[in-house]
């Protein structure tokens, strides 16, 4: 495909987060801002076409169509892993007798936490609400300072790593899908120098396509920050597609699919077992049956983690893997 090198006015950057200690309270860390979108380097621009989206295939000649309409499924379909992707696996992390207290809060959140994944391996973490989930992973990307112990990725403290390289190392979709005020493809393509057919192969992988081509004006369509006019599943997309798209060894999906339908989650959950393949992946999910396939599940419960293996190894135990299986099929049936 050709390089398209015209170049756009950047994204606006949001503001990074601060090096800082540990927040007076636990609040939920502000999941609106991608974890890479720290200063942009210099001279670094996105690329896309500046009139129009690529063709579609000659089979959709409905008169409908709107002419920057993308063809969901080409004849020869864009890989759903970035060309750009390394072809190696970095990514181990390990945490190293990890333990989180909020600074005015006597509750630890997380206590004494041993934990190795490997480069380029999918975990799944699950548990109840409180359990310490969301803090665990929220310290990859030093939303928040461990109160002892260390994280280490590829055997480096992520203390001594500033905090653009480090979440250079990180893609996270969180709860909140963040909206920037750019057009659909800046916002897919932000912070990387991507070519616009690598911005329609990740809205492809992430179920996007469909709701795009509808858009006024299919990828150039405008986008405010409140991502007004997108429902919460479509803002939630735009930003998968963008995770999609960065190749960075770490992926965080935490809950990054609460905001769809059970149709629309099922739909994208091959679409992320391809990422996965590429990526060492932490995936905290409140449906566990998106992620009974996954080899190896970390149950969390009060800050610890009680439990780990399989579906089925887990359930054979009935522990608290188990209790939270039966009362997730109570609550669906």
């Amino acid at each position: 495909s050709p390089d398209h090198t015209t170049p756009t006015t950047p994204p606006h950057a949001a503001p990074t987060s601060p090096d800082h200690a540990a927040p007076a309270t636990p609040p939920r860390p502000d999941l609106t801002t991608p974890p890479h979108a720290a200063s942009p380097r210099p001279g670094h621009i996105t690329s896309r076409r500046p009139d129009h989206a690529a063709p579609t295939s000659p089979d959709h000649t409905t008169p409908t169509t709107p002419p920057h309409a993308v063809s969901p499924s080409p004849d020869h379909a864009a890989p759903t892993t970035p060309p750009h992707a390394a072809s190696h696996h970095p990514g181990q992390l390990r945490f190293d007798q990890v333990s989180l207290c909020y600074a005015d809060n006597r509750h630890w959140a997380l206590h004494n936490i041993c934990l190795d994944i490997a480069a380029g391996e999918t975990v799944a973490i699950v548990g109840h609400s409180g359990s310490g989930k969301s803090s665990l992973v929220n310290l990859i990307p030093r939303f928040y300072e461990p109160s002892s112990g260390r994280v280490l990725i590829d055997s480096r403290d992520i203390k001594a790593m500033g905090l653009y390289e480090l979440r250079e190392h990180i893609s996270y979709v969180g709860q909140s899908a963040s909206v920037l005020n750019d057009t659909v493809s800046n916002n897919i393509a932000y912070g990387c120098d991507a070519s616009h057919e690598q911005v329609i192969a990740a809205a492809r992988s992430a179920q996007a396509l469909e709701f795009i081509n509808k858009m006024p004006h299919g990828f150039d369509s405008q986008l405010s920050n409140d991502g007004s006019g997108l429902s919460a599943g479509e803002r939630q997309r735009i930003a998968i597609a963008r995770a999609f798209i960065k190749a960075a060894p770490i992926l965080i999906l935490d809950e990054a699919t609460s905001a769809l339908d059970a149709a629309a989650e099922g739909a994208i959950q091959q679409a992320i077992k391809n990422i996965c393949k590429e990526r060492t992946t932490l995936l905290i999910a409140h449906r566990l049956s998106t992620i009974r396939h996954i080899p190896r599940i970390i149950v969390m419960s009060a800050g610890h983690l009680v439990e780990q293996g399989d579906h089925d190894s887990l359930m054979q135990q009935s522990g608290v893997y188990a209790d939270l299986y039966r009362h997730y099929q109570d609550h669906i049936i």
